[in-house]
């Protein structure tokens, strides 16, 4: 019996996009180079999760799955750790706000996708 609370792989694919989009805003916004080089890495590591979660095969919880898993797991790390953080670079309040309620949405999803 499917679990009702798990999210679809296009409900995660639609939260990590959104969110995607937003730290993409963040990168055109910020003004000093050592903030770009660290929301740069951040939109390519999310675009990687968008990737995998493109993939028609993931559904079968193949190696790649799994790998897709272990990626995530490291990148929404590194989005929690950002969420302390991301006020000393994105002076946009609203959109520092954006980002940060973003992330809690993603890896909250993300914990429920991957959830065997």
């Amino acid at each position: 019996m499917p679990d009702d609370n798990k999210p679809t792989r296009q409900e995660l694919h639609a939260e990590y996009q959104e969110l995607y989009n937003l730290v993409r805003q963040a990168y055109w916004d910020a003004k000093e180079i050592e903030t770009k080089d660290k929301l740069l890495k951040l939109k390519e590591a999310i675009s990687d999760i968008l990737t995998g979660l493109n993939r028609a095969d993931l559904e079968s919880r193949t190696p790649e799955f799994e790998a897709l898993n272990n990626s995530t797991n490291a990148v929404n790390a590194n989005l929690d750790a950002l969420k302390k953080e991301i006020d000393t670079f994105v002076h946009d309040v609203k959109l520092a706000s954006q980002i940060v309620s973003r992330i809690d949405k993603v890896i909250g999803l993300a914990a429920k996708f991957f959830m065997p």
